[in-house]
């Protein structure tokens, strides 16, 4: 049975995530990790389109199961695919990295384990916003507070990859 790593991007951000971590998981993991640029503006396609992947593998692969990151408007996709998918229990875990948070009124919807990495720091999408989902979240979670801007700039990415528990 193969745990694939999904990293979902924010809106047309290429397919690095914050800090090029995704660059290093696909070095570090080869070939579980799938990474999706999202389209700007357009959830619909990108939800449809990660949907289809995770269908696709799941063809060959009806053990696969995944593990979704997404960052800044990939959280919001990775949080839509999690609910999608939640009768199959084929999502063990979503990692929101400073995500926005549309749809997370949604959030209890999900049935696997959650971890959010936010910082302080990040006036793009402000800790404020997240706070209040973490705190009604009902499930089991996990939330790393950062102290660095949106791109996480500055931040060392291996002591993230190690937390992030792939």
């Amino acid at each position: 049975m193969t745990n694939y790593i999904i990293g979902i991007s924010g809106s047309g951000g290429g397919d690095s995530g914050p800090n090029n971590l995704y660059q290093l998981l696909k070095l570090k993991f080869t070939n579980r990790v799938i990474l999706y640029d999202t389209i700007p503006n357009n959830e619909k396609d990108n939800i449809n389109n990660i949907i289809n992947i995770i269908n696709n593998i799941l063809i060959n692969e009806n053990e696969a199961t995944f593990t979704i990151l997404g960052y800044s408007m990939g959280g919001t996709i990775a949080l839509m695919i999690g609910i999608y998918f939640s009768n199959l229990k084929c999502i063990t875990k979503i990692i929101f990295l400073s995500s926005q948070t549309v749809g997370f009124d949604q959030l209890n919807y999900l049935k696997c384990p959650i971890v959010f990495f936010h910082s302080f720091n990040d006036f793009i999408i402000p800790f404020k916003y997240i706070y209040k989902w973490i705190e009604s979240y009902t499930g089991n979670i996990k939330t790393y507070l950062l102290t660095c801007d949106h791109n996480w700039t500055k931040v060392n990415m291996i002591v993230i990859i190690n937390k992030l528990n792939l």
